[in-house]
């Protein structure tokens, strides 16, 4: 009779100890509900649970449970360490057995042993609960979606690495398209305006950045191409035509240079202004003076070379008021060396002024007329040797022109017949 009462004791004593355990078993439990509810919200955010976890809603709290393909009846504790967690990230999230995990209620298994009580980690950075104290532990919200957490913090980039991206790497500013090596200097004479618009087959490959036209207007094409134009001041005889470029602001073209008198040292020539150093000064007065308040630079009158003192005596005549910016020059030798030699003359003669070569072929006018042998190379070594030299700052060789006034054939640079192209030696030119 007593040995079939045993079991019934050995529950009633059990169901005892449960009440009578502990003074603090309840708020044990109370410590160890919160506690759960805690590690559950980490877990949440820490996104422990990526791994198939199932949630149930018990008592208006959300609950993880195993997936039912791993079976709730395991005891012990599997550790997992959550990848580059944060310090403060990084409490020990072991995972409880079901028993503790979830408040799960289900009929005790009489042919397996109970399963003990994991007991409180006495280590877990949560400030326990002071004896006496039960504070209102806040209720994770129900929601139908688990929010998505990266799965390795370590991975996941900070506000500064993304809102500071990483400086380009310094550039150097583009340089200009290559002009042949010139650094600017080289230019063209085009008295032919706007007819044919045949500038541009001169233009095409580039190399030429600035050109003058005597008396003549500018041409448009070479405005749309960005090549800079110096209108001159040809002489006297040719007010009409220097009032006409003035009235139309030289067809709206920034103008930063002009030029003084064509070749006034040679007189009875159609192609030059013959006008004393004396007379000269009036018209300097009177036409390029005023330029300066614009901020236009002005250049000397070029003598053709028949006297070479004709810049001096004009300043000299203008007592000292007249002097030029820059000193203008036609060269025509076929001696490389004369050329070399003449241009450094008058650099020296004239203070030291920058030198503009607006005319020069090889050609000697003195010497026999056209004996210049080889017109590419004189072309090539006066070209290269100009742009050795800081002090030259412009120079344009002759002649663009159908007529060649005098000058041998072989330093044309345009074809005497239709449609006008531009001869080998431009190109020489150009590319030297």
């Amino acid at each position: 009779m007593l040995f079939n009462l045993l079991p019934y004791l050995a529950l009633a004593g059990l169901a005892a100890e449960t009440v009578t355990a502990s003074p603090n078993a309840a708020h044990g439990h109370g410590v160890a509900r919160r506690h759960h509810a805690r590690q559950h919200a980490r877990h949440n955010v820490a996104n422990v649970s990526r791994r198939g976890a199932e949630f149930k809603t018990v008592n208006g709290r959300k609950c993880r449970v195993r997936p039912s393909g791993q079976g709730q009846g395991q005891s012990g504790s599997t550790t997992e360490q959550p990848q580059s967690q944060p310090p403060v990230e990084q409490a020990t999230s072991t995972q409880q057995p079901s028993s503790t995990e979830t408040p799960v209620e289900s009929p005790p298994n009489a042919d397996s042993p109970d399963t003990p009580d994991t007991p409180d980690t006495p280590d877990t950075p949560d400030t326990p609960d002071q004896p006496g104290s039960n504070p209102e532990i806040p209720e994770i919200p129900e929601s139908s979606e688990i929010p998505e957490v990266t799965e390795s913090p370590a991975a996941t980039e900070s506000p500064a690495a993304t809102e500071s991206p990483t400086a380009p790497p310094a550039t150097t500013p583009s340089a200009p398209p290559a002009t042949g090596g010139n650094s600017g200097k080289r230019g063209m004479i085009w008295p032919n305006g706007d007819w044919a618009k045949d500038i541009r087959k001169y233009l095409a490959q580039g190399g030429i950045s600035w050109y003058w036209a005597w008396e003549h207007l500018p041409s448009k094409w070479a405005a749309d191409a960005g090549v800079e134009f110096v209108p001159q001041f040809w002489g006297p005889q040719k007010y009409d035509q220097w009032y006409k470029q003035k009235a139309d602001n030289w067809n709206g073209q920034k103008v930063s240079n002009v030029m003084f008198f064509n070749e006034p040292d040679l007189m009875g020539l159609a192609v030059a202004s013959g006008v004393s150093p004396a007379d000269a000064v009036s018209h300097w007065h009177k036409e390029m003076a005023p330029l300066r308040s614009q901020g236009i630079r002005i250049g000397s009158a070029a003598p053709a070379g028949g006297n070479k003192n004709w810049v001096v005596e004009f300043e000299e005549a203008c007592g000292g008021a007249c002097n030029a910016d820059f000193i203008t020059m036609h060269v025509y030798v076929s001696d490389i060396e004369v050329f070399k030699k003449s241009v450094t003359d008058a650099y020296n003669l004239h203070g030291q002024r920058p030198i503009w070569v607006t005319e020069w072929a090889c050609h000697d006018f003195g010497g026999g007329g056209g004996n210049c042998n080889d017109p590419a190379g004189f072309t090539r070594e006066a070209t290269q040797w100009m742009d050795s030299q800081p002090w030259v700052e412009r120079y344009s060789l002759f002649g663009s022109i159908s007529e060649l006034h005098g000058v041998d054939t072989k330093c044309g640079l345009m074809n005497t017949w239709d449609p006008y192209d531009p001869t080998t030696l431009w190109w020489d030119y150009i590319h030297a």
